[in-house]
């Protein structure tokens, strides 16, 4: 339970953390400051900090003052000032290019004025300050003063830290605000002249705006009403309010609904992981060490057995399917040096010494014949590399057969189940989820509740990711025989074995054999490095006389010699990595990674949660 814990833990982490890389630019913040002045008009003062992701020649800002209700309309406005970043930017009467820096042009916009400002930006943060006044805003009425004004329209895609200040010119004692936008806003009164309005994450087309009432004395306004207004308007908002809360209860009881859903859509596939977990097969051996090998059947198959759905990496077993090769005589290593001094390595030699492959395996003969001496019994690295680079397609053909090659003879050797019945299973680990899932989704859908929907959305994606970890360690489980669940036990043992020889009492000093027959499963494991620096600590002397003892054992001769065995490793590993790689594709239908990287976009997972507001990275499309 803690393992899958910290999964799910990690998943959330990563899907919060994403970068996202594409053409866009974010509204971390915007402040507005507005203050009404006596005659009746407002000076706003909006700055705006902006995360740009790549490169725009700069950012629109559409003000909108005019609409069909002319008594709530603005009858002009004017820019006083822009600047940005601190730089003030002058306004250009003649068009500007894209390029030009330092000064904005002002067209015309469908119920108001369209600013753009010419700042070129790439990969970067740029604060916008504009200054600008709206002519006749408050409207009075007999009994009260009105201020009813849209400070964010439905254009914005969406800003994650919204403040809007109101300012009175004196105080008023008769001082209200009520606001309208998202239900998780908030408004509040400073003091008898201030009012505040706030909101965090609004998502695209989410607008606010807020009606303002005070002392009708303190604006001496154009727009005059001779009638009384306030019983009126308080009754409307006294409607919305109710409707407000009724929406803000049903939204707390769909909410507490949907996180027992989708809490037991997560739920599900783990309980249904842990019963069908304990149907398997428990292995009897649980020591920290095991001494022997469990089973000579090959690094291959050993790898098999310890990751029998993804496999070791190919290197490994190809390396210690070689070296084993190499311990039974039917290959030999032989070093080529760049002169006589033979201090230098200029390549190395593979050669076919034993052509009697009937001993041998069907996935050691496919290696030996179809991987490495395909073409003649003698081949060196390099020539091995540029033969695979040439014939690249038929070459990873050739890895893909060795792999169910592989699979084939662990299955004769009865430690891999042919068939898992994993169908049956992940269908009911999948299918609740997706139920409950959709009940919910249909339910906030139909209510436009767009943060539940979001959360489930996020809640699709983990039990996604859920299902793939949990049906991926199952599928383990069950593709191991009974005896292949002991095995991976014991190889694990063996592994923690050969880590920690050096610490052990048990030292056998005479098993040289022995020790060059580990040390080709060592390769297989990836530890064979460490395993040299362990016996180098338990045979001393041996190492250090270079004695004739080693002669006989081939693996051991090269480890005793100057660092040759690391370096053929190295260079071995290296040319198979490169040489039974994926082909690229040209066609666009998939395959390897093509030399050097470019491009935009970013990672899918990213891209999927911008769209769902799940990340709140809002952008913008006022951007040229």
């Amino acid at each position: 339970m803690k393992k899958y814990c910290i999964v799910i833990f990690a998943i959330f982490i990563l899907l919060l953390s994403t970068t996202v890389y594409a053409n866009t630019a974010y509204t971390d913040k915007v402040d507005i400051k507005a203050d009404i002045n006596k005659d009746g008009s407002m000076t706003v003062m909006e700055t705006i900090k902006w995360d740009i992701d790549g490169h725009f020649n700069g950012v629109y800002r559409d003000i909108l003052f005019e609409s069909e209700n002319t008594l709530n309309s603005a009858t002009k406005l004017i820019v006083n000032s822009v600047t940005v970043d601190g730089k003030e930017y002058n306004y250009s009467k003649e068009n500007l290019n894209n390029g030009d820096v330092g000064g904005y042009n002002l067209l015309k916009a469908n119920g108001g004025l369209r600013l753009k400002i010419f700042r070129p930006s790439e990969d970067e943060k740029i604060t916008t300050v504009i200054t600008y006044t709206l002519k006749d805003v408050v409207v009075n009425y007999n009994d009260i003063a009105e201020l009813y004004w849209n400070f964010i329209g439905d254009s914005w895609n969406g800003i994650d830290d919204l403040k809007i200040t109101i300012s009175l010119p004196e105080n008023s004692n008769d001082l209200k605000i009520f606001a309208h936008g998202p239900l998780t806003g908030t408004s509040k009164i400073i003091d008898k002249k201030t009012v505040e309005l706030t909101a965090r994450y609004l998502n695209a087309g989410e607008g606010v705006d807020a009606r303002l009432l005070f002392d009708k004395d303190l604006i001496s306004s154009t727009k005059k009403v001779n009638e009384d207004k306030l019983e009126e308007i308080m009754a409307s908002e006294a409607k919305l309010a109710e409707e407000a809360n009724k929406r803000r209860e049903e939204a707390k009881a769909t909410l507490f609904v949907s996180i027992v859903f989708l809490s037991t859509a997560i739920i599900i596939p783990y309980i249904i992981y842990k019963k069908e977990k304990k149907k398997a097969y428990k292995p009897n051996f649980d020591g920290k060490y095991y001494r022997e090998l469990p089973e000579d059947y090959g690094p291959a198959i050993m790898n098999k057995v310890l990751s029998p759905i993804t496999g070791a990496s190919n290197s490994n077993d190809m390396l210690g399917t070689l070296l084993d090769l190499v311990r039974r005589k039917y290959v030999e290593i032989e070093t080529i040096y760049k002169d006589e001094t033979r201090k230098k390595v200029k390549d190395y030699l593979l050669k076919l010494v034993n052509k009697d492959l009937q001993e041998l395996n069907a996935q050691e003969k496919h290696f030996v014949e179809k991987m490495i001496f395909k073409r003649s019994d003698s081949i060196t690295l390099k020539e091995l590399k540029k033969d695979n680079t040439i014939n690249q397609e038929s070459a990873y053909n050739s890895l893909l057969k060795w792999k169910e090659k592989i699979e084939e003879v662990a299955v004769e050797k009865g430690v891999i189940n042919k068939k898992t019945g994993m169908g049956k299973i992940r269908a009911k680990m999948i299918v609740p989820s997706i139920i409950l899932i959709g009940m919910i989704l249909i339910n906030a859908m139909s209510m436009n509740y767009g943060d539940i929907l979001g959360f489930t959305y996020f809640i699709i994606t983990v039990c996604i990711i859920e299902n793939i970890v949990l049906a991926h360690k199952l599928n383990e489980r069950k593709k191991r025989t009974e005896k292949g669940a002991e095995h991976e036990k014991m190889w694990k043992a063996f592994k923690t074995f050969l880590l920690d020889f050096s610490k052990l009492d048990e030292r056998d000093h005479k098993a040289i054999v022995i020790w060059e027959h580990y040390l080709v499963y060592a390769a297989g494991l990836g530890v064979a490095k460490q395993v040299i620096k362990e016996l180098k600590i338990v045979f001393p002397n041996e190492f250090n006389d270079a004695n004739d003892m080693f002669t006989n054992y081939v693996i051991f001769s090269m480890i005793s010699s100057d660092n040759a065995f690391d370096s053929f490793t190295t260079s071995f590993t290296s040319a198979a990595n490169q040489a039974f790689s994926a082909p690229s594709s040209s066609s666009g239908s998939g395959g390897g990674f093509s030399g050097g990287f470019g491009g935009g976009g970013g990672r899918w997972w990213s891209r999927w949660l911008l769209k769902t507001n799940i990340l709140k990275a809002n952008h913008f499309d006022l951007l040229f």
